[in-house]
């Protein structure tokens, strides 16, 4: 009897595992996350194509799609820093291999702040992106941070 028992929990444990993994996979192909869902679509895709240059290494292709049409773009030197520190990142971190949706944040019908780990071979990373729906351009970025300061995501222990 606890042979049959121990064999059906375990069946029940594979089942589970499957179940999650089934569901990691279906999030990862969609460019949609259960976190961010009630956020525009636009604003979500234009985050996973960053997030997909920037694992390619292609930084400045990045920062050029996730800037377009944004008031940021026009401030050179701001842009170069953003590059720079993305491959600082890289150097001191490890290669950037995928990005995971944390939290987000709607001030109001017009402004939203999104939260995304930056998951690095060696250290994860905090990114945080601010978008304005400007009444000429639609969904901007008004505002990109990153820092190593993934435990901020927690609340105070």
């Amino acid at each position: 009897m606890k042979k049959y028992l121990l064999a059906l929990m375990f069946a029940f444990c594979l089942l589970g595992v499957e179940d999650l993994k089934s569901q990691e996979t279906a999030l990862s192909k969609s460019n949609t996350s259960p976190v961010f869902s009630n956020i525009p679509s636009a604003i979500q895709e234009k985050n996973q194509s960053f997030f997909q240059f920037i694992e390619k290494n292609e930084i400045a292709k990045a920062f050029d799609i996730l800037l377009d049409n944004s008031p940021l773009k026009n401030k050179e030197e701001q842009v170069k820093n953003l590059i720079e520190q993305t491959k600082q990142s890289i150097v001191l971190y490890g290669k950037v291999v995928a990005n995971e949706p944390v939290s987000s944040e709607i001030a109001s019908s017009s402004l939203i702040r999104l939260r995304y780990l930056g998951v690095h071979t060696n250290f994860p990373m905090r990114w945080i992106f601010t978008y304005y729906n400007s009444p000429k351009f639609g969904w901007i970025v008004i505002n990109v941070k990153l820092d190593d300061m993934s435990e901020y995501f927690f609340s105070d222990e």
